[in-house]
């Protein structure tokens, strides 16, 4: 079972979180560390590529500039960012046509969902088909949150929503998640560019960005 399905499979809704900070087991847990260090210890010099998918309302606005320089703060220094806009000058069409491809090269995901409670984020149906093409490569994926900045995936409450033809995708962050959890640091490490040094982002705390729902 690649990693992708067995995430279908568990988008349902779970009662509680089986530690304080992460709804994953703790041998997923140990094993997401595991493939986020084999991913360092791979790493080769060249640039270190991550896509950041967000809803068009959030990338319309005028702040967007800034919650790009936040999340450019959040990330190990010298990954590259790239949006919709930079990836995809040719639109929607582009989009379709050549995303396939263009995740193929790509080393990361981070994506911003609508926040519909202090802990749980919505995820559109394009947004949730990124993020599941991005885990079944086996690359980090980190959802970006508005009190505890970027949380990999592994470690919250996948939950399906929407039609079944047009599914969503919430996501729960556990209540005592914090930075300091062995998945992130392990996936900010697979992210650090070669021969950078440290893989510590080196920005503001995630509270210092003022967030819309």
């Amino acid at each position: 079972m690649t990693a992708a399905q067995r995430w279908r499979r568990e988008e349902t809704p779970m009662r509680s979180a089986p530690s304080p900070d992460s709804y994953a087991p703790r041998q997923r847990r140990n094993g997401y560390v595991a493939a986020m260090r084999a991913i360092a210890a791979r790493r080769r010099p060249g640039p270190v590529v991550v896509f950041v998918s967000a809803p068009s309302y959030r990338q319309d606005a005028p702040d967007w500039p800034q919650t790009l320089a936040w999340v450019a703060t959040a990330l190990p220094g010298g990954v590259v960012i790239d949006t919709f806009v930079d990836a995809f000058s040719g639109g929607c069409g582009q989009y379709r046509a050549r995303w396939r491809d263009y995740a193929a090269d790509l080393d990361g995901l981070v994506v911003f969902g609508t926040r519909i409670t202090p802990c749980t984020y919505r995820l559109g149906p394009g947004a949730r088909s990124e993020l599941l093409t991005v885990i079944g490569a086996g690359r980090p994926v980190l959802v970006a949150t508005s009190n505890v900045g970027l949380v990999p995936v592994v470690d919250c409450r996948p939950r399906r929503t929407g039609a079944s033809d047009r599914p969503c995708l919430e996501l729960t962050v556990p209540d005592r998640w914090s930075q300091s959890a062995p998945t992130v640091r392990a996936a900010l490490r697979a992210l650090t560019p070669a021969g950078s040094g440290g893989g510590a982002p080196s920005g503001p705390s995630p509270w210092d960005l003022n967030w819309r729902a």
